[in-house]
Order: C-alpha cells, then sequence, then structure tokens
C-alpha cells in the first residue's frame, strides 16, 4: 500500500511541476508572468482524474519520438526526475504516459520561448528546474520527516524567489523598451503630421490622375476603333424618273 501511495505522489509530482512550468512559459508569451506560490503538500487526487477535460484535452498525443524528446529534455535538466519517471513507467504506465506528453509539452513551448526571448528562456527554463525540484523534496518529505531534505527545501524555495523577481524584472524591462519605442514613435506622428498628410493626399491625386487619364485614353482608342463612328453620313442616291412622254 505504500508502494502505491509513493508512485502516485510521484505522478502528482511530475504532473504539477510541468502544469507549473507551462503556465510560465505561457505568461511569457502573453506578457504577464504572476509569481506563483508553492506549496509543499500534496496535490488533491482529483486533479490527476481530469479525464479528458481542462488542461489534459490540450496535451499532445503520447508518440515514441515525444517520449524521448521529453526524456531527453528532463535528463538534460532534472536527471534526478528521470530516474522517478522509469519507476513510474514501470508501475503505472497510463500516468507515465500522461506526465510524457506533459513533459514533452513544457519542452516545447520552453523552446519556442528560446527562438524568441533567450534571455527569458534562461529565467523560465531556471524556475522550471526549481519548481520541479521542489515538488520531488516535497514528494520526499511527504514519506517521512527528513531535516536535511526540509532544508534543502528551504534553500529551493528561497532561490525560486529569487528566479520569478528576475522574471519580473526582465518583463518589467521589456515593458519599458517597447513603451519607450511607441513614445518615439507617438513623437514622429505628431511632429510630422501635416507632411505625411500632404505626401499621403499628393500619393492619391497622382493615383486618380492616372486612372482619369486613362480612362480617357480607352474611350478615345474605343472611338477609334469603330468603322461607324464620326463617319459622315452618305448622301441619298438620286433617283432617275425617265417619262414616256415623247419630246
Amino acid at each position: 500500500m505504500r508502494r502505491t501511495i509513493a508512485y502516485s505522489t510521484l505522478f502528482l509530482v511530475v504532473a504539477t511541476a510541468s502544469a507549473l512550468a507551462w503556465g510560465q512559459a505561457a505568461g511569457s508569451k502573453n506578457g504577464s508572468n504572476k509569481p506563483t506560490a508553492t506549496s509543499s503538500k500534496p496535490a488533491d487526487s482529483s486533479g490527476a482524474k481530469q479525464g479528458k477535460s481542462g488542461r489534459q484535452r490540450e496535451l499532445p498525443g503520447f508518440t515514441a519520438e515525444r517520449e524521448a524528446a521529453a526524456l531527453l529534455f528532463v535528463r538534460t535538466h532534472h536527471p534526478e526526475l528521470a530516474d522517478l519517471l522509469e519507476q513510474l513507467k514501470a508501475a503505472h504506465a497510463a500516468q507515465y504516459q500522461q506526465a510524457i506528453r506533459d513533459l514533452f509539452r513544457t519542452s516545447e513551448k520552453l523552446a519556442q520561448t528560446q527562438e524568441r526571448n533567450p534571455r527569458r528562456y534562461d529565467l523560465d527554463l531556471e524556475a522550471w528546474k526549481l519548481q520541479s525540484r521542489i515538488q520531488v523534496l516535497a514528494a520526499r518529505l511527504a514519506m517521512g520527516p527528513n531535516v536535511a531534505i526540509e532544508a534543502e527545501l528551504r534553500a529551493a524555495l528561497m532561490q525560486q524567489q529569487k528566479v520569478q523577481m528576475d522574471q519580473l524584472i526582465e518583463e518589467r524591462e521589456r515593458l519599458a523598451g517597447r513603451l519607450k519605442e511607441l513614445d518615439g514613435q507617438i513623437e514622429t506622428l505628431r511632429a510630422e503630421q501635416n507632411q505625411r498628410v500632404d505626401a499621403r493626399l499628393e500619393d492619391l491625386l497622382k493615383g486618380i490622375r492616372k486612372s482619369s487619364l486613362k480612362i480617357k485614353k480607352g474611350g478615345e482608342q474605343k472611338g477609334d476603333n469603330d468603322p461607324g463612328a464620326g463617319a459622315r453620313p452618305s448622301a441619298p442616291a438620286s433617283t432617275v424618273v425617265k417619262s414616256n412622254v415623247p419630246e
């Protein structure tokens, strides 16, 4: 029974860590990344029984290629979690597949962030690694008290707070840069408003004149090609009436 609880807790750890990483990656895309409160208590098992509703519907399907990509991602950034996944695979195949699907989606979202914003990617990846580590430590503590693990957990939580602050700072700087860019564009439009209107008006008038000229030329050419157009009407032929009266 204790072994079953341990594996179930492991699955919830993996799913929770991946879901939080997904939220962080999505936040970087939408421009809003709020700090996520972390709890050391195991998640409610009802979250793993959502079936095909909510977040689970958005997960990609399970394939050998995606499994390999997800495991590579985990082995690279959190080897301890990769070892736990192997144990989960042997005990609960369905839960293992769902965890792999979630981890694959997380790795894909982080890869997209890396392409758009390398600096943000470093922060989001570090946030995922810390969150994953925190959940694994919390799961270990759920199996029994351990002073060393608790101290390690506290240190990880402290580091997580720092990373979350760095994420907010990076977001603020990005938004400040965007605001500065918009202010510059507004000032340029304000200073060049009349010139831009005059130039645009001149372009439109030129186009109108060209169109009118083409229409006029088209009408003249049509008239030249019409045989009956512009021709003078022929005079009626004179009729000679012969008289039978002798001269």
